[in-house]
């Protein structure tokens, strides 16, 4: 784990065991003004949830589509992402069985089911 105390946290990517590849990417923007300095403030956890790229690139002046950079790298569980949860976490990780996962994709498709059936009867 890097830590910097300035700014914000880096977690080091963690895909859970049993779980397929988890596809992560780095991306440079380029800044639309390079004289001004840049002044990102660190992110809190909750504003890590959601991010928007579009946004934070307009909030803060940098460049999409217009040049810049991106490396992109798939990750699957090794020995090393347990030390992951156990050091930074401070838990252990969930090992999904294909059974659990199972039970848990049908829980997710009748849980925004019921939402959208909820949002159209209350818009009618």
């Amino acid at each position: 784990m890097v830590k910097n105390d300035d700014h914000t946290l880096y977690i080091p990517p963690h895909p859970q065991q049993g779980t397929p590849y988890h596809r992560y990417v780095l991306l440079l923007l380029p800044h639309l003004d390079p004289a001004k300095p840049l002044n990102i403030p660190p992110l809190t956890d909750s504003q890590r949830i959601g991010f928007n790229l579009r946004e934070f690139a307009t909030q803060h002046g940098l460049a999409l589509g217009n040049g810049g950079g991106a490396h992109m790298w798939r990750e699957v569980w090794n020995e090393e992402v347990s030390a992951i949860y156990r050091d930074v976490f401070r838990e252990w990780p969930i090992q999904l069985s294909n059974f659990f996962r199972s039970i848990i994709l049908v829980l997710a498709f009748f849980y925004r089911a019921s939402g959208t059936y909820l949002q159209e009867t209350t818009e009618a």
